[in-house]
């Protein structure tokens, strides 16, 4: 295995590197985290330009025209214009369509209620994900937000998104404005933030797991190798020091579905060389290993667990030895998890290391809640598997059966990590309880408050 190396970064050092980040990549970082939208041209600022309207002509005019005030552009879909999409998808991944929609207010329009349909369609399976007709009746000129969220089928690499009519014979119609269509959860570029020269690095792109067809075109700017068609390369090195770019370019082997983007910093100092980390399944666990070399001031390795490759989450920590190391995760989650490590110094500087991913027990069919740390003495972290999005509720109960804490959430198909501060708790048993606000199932866990 080619070795690695695994460098000390002040925490002082990490806030000048995210300062830069945000300045000096505002950019690059809009386009990987924040937007994210497949749909084009969908603030209408471009007129009606890649808008394939099926048949009729989308309108397009600022607010102004329409009954508001704002010279912004923005649709109108009424008898005579409507507005059309095709649209590269992955497969077998959760989308959200987000459209800002009201009546039209102005111009001696008539009719005191309007409607619309709402349609993604698949183009190879003719399925209908979504197909809803709204009617609007607002007197003054107001657009909200209005979402719908589907999964893609497996056969289906291109959808159509389509605004028509809908109970308006008239050219007096409803008012429409930034089209989205974003992955739910999104997806993003998942690797180190630091590293050094000659530094082996890994790279994923997180919750694209379940996606179907999948294809990968990596760019590091720079780095050896420059280029990976390979879900999740590894060995990527830089020789010179500086922020690095990193791109990849997600299609279905039909079309570009996306390009996401990232960075990295290649300066370092005080190295701790990590000559191999591995993970295997065991028996109802993990099995994590790892061997290093040239250890400076070592003061422990954390184990970091997550079920999407962005949220990490501290499962266990291994003081520094004999350069010999190993962990067992007993409470692993079900399907694909990922592991990394985090080297801590005696002087609590630290850094991260690769990611492991790893299959579990099946492909996790089942709701399932898991904690840690348990005994815990001021934060409870839990992770919860979910079969499909659902509102949910999270309950602490003293054993007794008072409720100690309640809040209401939203777990996302696949895995939700949540962190509850728990300080304000005296010392004893108490339980976790998760409500499915789809399914009404609970699951709970017993844990000890130190």
């Amino acid at each position: 295995m080619q070795p690695f190396y695994v460098f000390l970064r002040s925490y002082h050092s990490r806030l000048k590197i995210m300062r830069k980040l945000l300045t000096g990549f505002c950019c690059l970082l809009t386009t990987s985290l924040f937007s994210q939208n497949l749909v084009v041209n969908g603030d209408f600022n471009s007129a009606n330009a890649f808008w394939d309207n099926g048949g009729c002509g989308l309108e397009v005019n600022t607010q102004a025209v329409y009954g508001g005030s704002s010279s912004d552009l923005v649709g109108e879909i009424d008898a005579a214009s409507c507005a059309q999409q095709t649209i590269c998808v992955v497969p077998g991944l959760s989308y959200t369509i987000s459209i800002d929609a009201g009546r039209r207010t102005s111009g001696s329009c008539t009719p005191a209620t309007v409607g619309m349909n709402i349609s993604v369609t698949g183009i190879t399976s003719a399925v209908d994900y979504v197909n809803v007709n709204n009617n609007y009746s607002n007197t003054t000129f107001a657009l909200t937000t209005e979402t719908y969220t589907f999964t893609a089928g497996a056969t289906d690499r291109q959808v159509v998104l389509r605004f028509s009519v809908f109970n308006n014979p008239t050219t007096c119609g409803v008012i429409i404005n930034n089209a989205s269509l974003t992955f739910n959860p999104a997806i993003a570029v998942s690797g180190p933030p630091t590293a050094c020269t000659s530094q082996a690095t890994d790279w994923l792109v997180g919750n694209i797991s379940s996606g179907v067809g999948v294809t990968y075109n990596w760019s590091f700017t720079g780095g050896s190798p420059s280029t990976s068609s390979s879900a999740t390369p590894s060995g990527v090195t830089w020789s010179t020091s500086g922020f690095k770019t990193i791109s990849c370019q997600i299609g279905n082997g039909t079309c570009a579905v996306t390009t996401l983007n990232s960075s990295i910093n290649i300066n370092c100092v005080l190295p701790v060389r990590l000559v191999s980390f591995n993970a295997a399944p065991q028996s109802g666990s993990v099995l994590l290993s790892w061997l290093t070399a040239n250890e400076i001031n070592n003061k422990h390795f954390k184990v970091q667990r997550s079920g999407n490759g962005q949220d990490f989450y501290d499962v266990g920590i291994v003081n520094a030895g004999n350069n010999n190391y190993s962990f067992t995760d007993n409470q692993p989650l079900p399907g694909t998890s990922y592991y990394r490590l985090q080297q801590v110094d005696v002087d609590d500087r630290s850094a991260v290391s690769n990611i492991l991913r790893i299959t579990y027990g099946g492909n996790g069919a089942s709701d399932k809640l898991v904690i840690y740390p348990n005994p815990v003495a001021d934060k409870l972290v839990f992770t919860y598997h979910a079969l499909k999005n659902a509102p949910g509720t999270i309950r602490l109960y003293d054993y007794s059966g008072r409720i100690m804490q309640q809040t209401n959430t939203n777990f996302l198909k696949g895995y939700t990590s949540r962190q509850l501060n728990i300080t304000t708790l005296a010392a004893g048993v108490y339980l976790l309880e998760v409500v499915n606000g789809v399914t009404k199932e609970k699951t709970t866990v017993r844990f000890t408050k130190q």
